[in-house]
């Protein structure tokens, strides 16, 4: 992510740019990203992704499960 803000020329500091990513995230996932502990890029992107897929899971087991019963 630092290489695309250095080829893009942007200069900010990584609080702001952690902020605008956090800022762009589905809420469902940044509300559970606030939540957890995360100090630099790596962890906020990693933990971002972590919930996505965790959020995937659990609606394509919902829609499993809601086929069972009909």
């Amino acid at each position: 992510m630092e290489m695309a803000l250095v080829r893009a020329n942007i200069e900010e500091e990584t609080k702001d740019t952690m902020a605008h990513f956090l800022n762009g995230l589905n809420p469902d996932i940044r509300d559970v990203v606030e939540l957890q502990k995360y100090v630099e890029w790596d962890d906020l992107l990693h933990k971002a992704v972590r919930v996505e897929q965790q959020l995937k899971r659990k609606s394509v087991v919902r829609r499993n499960s809601s086929n069972t019963f009909n």
